[in-house]
């Protein structure tokens, strides 16, 4: 009984959470780009990398092991070029992410970076010789079926007054 709560606790519930921050955040960042005033999705991109790296640098700073090796060794102790690699390869998606938010929806982006992560999985599948569980199978089956189900059947769009046409 004691081990069902903690998967609960540990478990299922960090996943809920996230899932709800993540659609909040995709709707408030949807609302922000597409609004009556339609924000410059790049503006808004460079925004938000910059409260990223001051919550980055703040929680740094706050660590005494880890701001005592930022003073006495440089940020970038380590580093070589190959570290170039997923920062741009990050700032990139970022842009592509603000980019796809203003000039299609939230649940569009939901459903390609779904299919990236099946795509991930059976490309790992493939490569590294790990098998496929039912569960990679149930979900792949799942993503299809949704897929299918909202490009088959579209929300409609709501006019100025909060109706649907």
């Amino acid at each position: 009984q004691r081990d069902h709560a903690v998967f609960i606790w540990l478990g299922v519930m960090p996943v809920v959470a996230a899932a709800l921050s993540s659609g909040l955040t995709a709707a408030l960042t949807q609302r922000v780009l597409k609004g009556s005033k339609g924000r410059n999705s790049w503006l808004y991109s460079v925004e938000l990398s910059v409260w990223g790296s001051m919550f980055l640098i703040g929680g740094t700073l706050a660590n005494a092991d880890s701001r005592s090796r930022l003073i006495t060794q440089g940020p970038y102790k380590g580093w070589s070029l190959f570290c170039l690699v997923p920062v741009f390869t990050q700032a990139t998606g970022g842009i592509l992410v603000g980019l796809v938010t203003k000039y299609s929806d939230s649940v569009k982006k939901g459903f390609a970076l779904i299919c990236g992560i099946v795509l991930t999985t059976l490309a790992q599948a493939l490569l590294e010789d790990a098998p496929l569980t039912e569960w990679h199978v149930a979900a792949a089956v799942l993503v299809t079926i949704g897929t299918l189900l909202h490009s088959k059947f579209p929300p409609k769009p709501v006019e100025p007054n909060g109706k649907s046409k």
